[in-house]
């Protein structure tokens, strides 16, 4: 019964819009549960989770983590802190014999937990390498294509230009000829 009502709680995690949203749903519904104590830092609530519960919810986070951002370019720093941070946690979690009682680090998990979610989050709305590159290809063919076009634009009002002296140079003949014939 208790393992049918943990799995509940991770019911429509795949569907929250991101890894802040699925620690937001888990830390509600884990409250809700389990009850509550207070801590100084974010989260303020630590829900009481037991044992099993940390187990449980490792293995979530650790399924998110292996999972990773994917390909992006730029700051990991963040990450690689929550992911040494977490790891700490996880090996004193694991370590922990499996059971009811109440983990006695609730509030140090809760809060590495919070903080992997935060950059897992911040980190999915980067774009990707992939999608830099594209984007830069795009971009690029764009500013080939308005060059072109301008270069073209500019061709176009010269060779108006070159069209009307030509033609006015016609003109100018036809009546210099003109008046030549008329003279004979």
């Amino acid at each position: 019964m208790r393992g049918r009502r943990f799995a509940n709680l991770f019911v429509g995690a795949s569907a929250l819009a991101s890894y802040s949203d699925v620690f937001a749903d888990q830390l509600t519904k884990f409250i809700a549960s389990r009850g509550f104590d207070i801590s100084p830092q974010p989260p303020q609530h630590i829900p009481r989770t037991t044992i099993s519960d940390v187990h449980g919810l490792a293995n979530y986070w650790n399924d998110a983590l292996a999972r990773g951002p994917g390909e992006r370019p730029g700051d990991l720093g963040g990450l690689d802190r929550a992911r040494r941070v977490w790891l700490v946690e996880m090996g004193l979690a694991i370590g922990t014999p499996d059971g009811s009682a109440v983990y006695r680090r609730n509030a140090d998990f809760w809060h590495a937990m919070l903080t992997l979610s935060t950059e897992l989050a911040a980190l999915s709305l980067a774009p990707t390498s992939w999608e830099l590159a594209k984007d830069a290809v795009a971009d690029s063919a764009k500013r080939v294509a308005d060059k072109i076009g301008h270069g073209a634009l500019e061709i176009g009002k010269y060779v108006a230009v070159a069209t009307g002296v030509i033609g006015g140079a016609i003109i100018i003949g036809e009546l210099i000829a003109a008046s030549v014939k008329g003279r004979r």
